[in-house]
């Protein structure tokens, strides 16, 4: 599959905040040791990146887990203040609208949500931190291992997860995340016979560019809302690692709080618009409600 971006630059500005989430709360000497860990892990991945072009994400999920469930924390528990100061982060909206389409339903019976990618995807590494922060305001997500993409990919490597054994639990929205190929190409796993027709349906002109057509990432919010590539440029986050990162969301004027927050409020919008604006404690936030009008 090819790859394709969605631009939009977020402008640089300055002001920091406490860092959000878990990670924030933690004491000075438990913080050390996240971000010892995090180091410790971010040389392992790159030397496996350098011996085999991708990361060995199961030994990633195992030997960082008590730092993951951190990074997922802060994730997930990003301080509404900074949520509202980024808005849409300066990015305009990466959806194109499906009109006359039937609503797709999960098997639980609610919006779904398909998100399509391969591990070593440049620019599918970047919208998962994206994805990660939007899904987290519907449901819970597990099995989140940590990942870094292609050493080969033009804007590669860059910290990330893999959605590879995703497991998610939402009373809003069913999601579908399917990785095609792991870091090194090699085949993952395929679409259900439904999920492709989905996808070779909506992943195509004029929901998409010609050009981009059958690209990752694709994300589809309930045949609603169809996005394709990155909602930020994949360079934003270059040269970072996890805790870093993580650590920058938590200011709202920060280019990548702009691009990652940004996005994510883009997402979670669309996300309230299938689901009727429920749960009106992530869709009555007034930097989403004014997204959902944008997004009509």
């Amino acid at each position: 599959m090819s790859t394709r971006t969605h631009d939009g630059a977020a402008p640089p500005r300055s002001r920091r905040r406490r860092l959000p989430g878990r990670l924030g709360r933690l004491p000075v000497w438990r913080t050390l040791l996240v971000v010892v860990v995090v180091a410790l892990v971010v040389v392992g991945l790159l030397n496996a990146v350098h011996r085999g072009g991708g990361a060995n994400t199961s030994s990633a999920s195992h030997s960082a887990a008590k730092d993951k469930r951190t990074l997922l924390g802060a994730l997930t528990g990003l301080d509404p203040a900074v949520v509202a100061d980024v808005g849409a982060g300066g990015l305009a909206s990466p959806f194109a609208a499906v009109k006359d389409a039937p609503a797709l339903l999960g098997a639980g019976r609610r919006p779904q949500v398909v998100f399509l990618s391969t591990e070593g995807c440049g620019l599918c590494a970047a919208q998962r931190w994206s994805m990660i922060v939007a899904l987290g305001r519907f449901g819970t997500l597990k099995d989140l291992p940590l990942a870094i993409s292609s050493i080969k990919d033009p804007v590669g490597p860059l910290a990330t997860f893999s959605f590879s054994n995703l497991a998610y639990t939402s009373k809003y929205v069913d999601v579908v995340a399917v990785e095609t190929a792991d870091a090194n190409g090699r085949p993952l796993a395929t679409l259900s016979p439904a999920d492709q027709r989905v996808v070779d349906t909506y992943d195509a002109p004029p929901y998409v560019p010609a050009s981009a057509a059958g690209g990752v990432p694709w994300l589809d919010i309930a045949n609603r809302y169809v996005a394709s590539g990155s909602g930020y440029p994949a360079k934003t986050i270059t040269n970072l690692n996890w805790s870093q990162i993580a650590e920058k969301l938590g200011d709202a004027r920060d280019p990548v709080a702009m691009a990652v927050v940004g996005n994510a409020n883009w997402i979670t919008a669309a996300i309230c618009r299938v689901t009727g604006m429920s749960p009106s404690s992530v869709c009555d936030a007034s930097a989403v409600q004014d997204l959902a009008k944008r997004l009509g």
